[in-house]
């Protein structure tokens, strides 16, 4: 599993959150290709070391991803174990 991030160490970009990443799990269906689900996991990238996002982080994350999405009409939702699928 590899995590890029070009914003760890340089300051000024700090609004973007760098430290944050997703992993990705995604269901497709083979016959048709078409998207059965998307679960995304929330970590938090740090001295190249990944962990999982506090509360917080993963919040602030489902709160960018519906922001960003509205154009698109997506949504994203929060379970209780953090994870992230879109609605």
């Amino acid at each position: 599993m590899i995590f890029f991030n070009d914003y760890e160490g340089i300051g000024g970009y700090e609004e973007f959150r760098g430290d944050l990443a997703l992993m990705y799990f995604v269901a497709i269906d083979p016959a048709t290709g078409k998207l059965l689900g998307l679960t995304m996991v929330p970590t938090q990238v740090r001295r190249f070391r990944v962990k999982h996002a506090s509360e917080n982080d993963a919040e602030w994350l489902e709160r960018r991803l519906n922001r960003e999405g509205e154009q698109f009409h997506t949504r994203v939702s929060r379970s209780t174990d953090h994870a992230i699928s879109l609605e």
